[in-house]
């Protein structure tokens, strides 16, 4: 027998309906803001020289907002503004790190950003090959999961850890990586975060060096409560009446949640464009004013009153 889900839990079909009848243009909204930063990859991709930083930016930290805009849109579209707080946390994360790369020193900034992938990459590819110490460490999960690694997949490991520790000892990228062994803490097998040898020691401190700890505080925190499971007050109600399950689909304060997701959007296309077609500026201004702003202002919120009927 097919399983149903419990209404007062889980309301699918409601809450897309809802979403369909009296938020379709705040979604539009969206949608066009998110296909405005799919094109602005490519076209200021071809302003540039190429280079590593560039790359990073345009290619990985500029599509990664793009990508959880679209994801945002998705979620919300089908009334699942909860789960939307998981994206949105990711988008805020590369406002800050898009913002921290362009603050200063952009080149080092990069490049540290890169070092600090590639030794991630080799750290993975470490554990693939027998007697490495990290093999070593990971070997009790291997078996626990009951994988197999095959001989072909151990020495496709070997290949592409000789190509990055090639990369590594390049005089460009070689100080940068001798930093991060510097800055590893003993016993453990993984680094500080890409951004630590900059002066950044946390997220929170890169917020208040950027001049953006009040939204890191009110916005990133709340965010960061959903995606590590830590918003007790989002899923449970004390009443006198007894214990609300709250529904995972609903809407509360959904205008407020648009609202921050599409600033960050706008600052980040601001940033891009100041560093890259500082000429379209002007452009993107007008395009608010005439196409967005109105439709950014008037998004609609919901009352949400909790009936005494849904407690369990």
């Amino acid at each position: 027998m097919k399983e149903e889900a419990h209404k007062t839990i889980l309301d699918r079909n409601t809450s897309a309906q809802y979403i369909r009848e009296h938020f379709s243009e705040s979604l539009e909204l969206v949608g066009e803001i998110t296909n405005y930063g799919s094109n602005l990859i490519p076209r200021c991709f071809v302003s540039t020289k190429r280079k590593l930083p560039d790359v990073i930016i345009l290619g990985s930290l500029l599509k990664q907002a793009v990508a959880m805009l679209d994801a945002v849109e998705i979620l919300v579209s089908q009334g699942a503004l909860y789960a939307a707080h998981v994206p949105a946390r990711a988008l805020f994360e590369v406002y800050l790190y898009i913002s921290w790369v362009l603050q200063q020193d952009k080149d080092q900034r990069g490049k540290q950003y890169y070092v600090w992938h590639l030794r991630r990459r080799r750290m993975w590819l470490r554990r693939m090959v027998p007697k490495t110490d990290e093999q070593k460490r990971f070997e009790e999960a291997i078996k626990e999961l009951n994988l197999s690694q095959d001989q072909p997949m151990q020495e496709e490991a070997r290949k592409q850890l000789a190509a990055i520790d090639k990369v590594l000892s390049k005089d460009e990228y070689k100080e940068i990586n001798a930093e991060f062994d510097k800055m590893k803490r003993r016993g453990r097998d993984y680094d500080q975060p890409w951004y630590r040898p900059s002066g950044a020691r946390s997220l929170a401190d890169m917020a208040a060096r950027l001049g953006v700890k009040p939204q890191y505080d009110i916005f990133y925190t709340q965010f960061s409560e959903i995606a590590h499971s830590e918003a007790f007050a989002k899923h449970i109600l004390i009443k006198e009446q007894g214990i609300v399950f709250e529904p995972i689909r609903q809407l509360e304060r959904v205008r407020t949640f648009l609202t921050i997701v599409l600033s960050l959007a706008i600052r980040i296309y601001q940033l891009i464009l100041k560093e890259y077609r500082p000429e379209e500026l002007s452009n993107f201004g007008r395009k608010y004013l005439e196409e967005w702003r109105l439709r950014f202002h008037t998004i609609k919120d919901v009352k949400y009153t909790v009936s005494r009927h849904t407690t369990i």
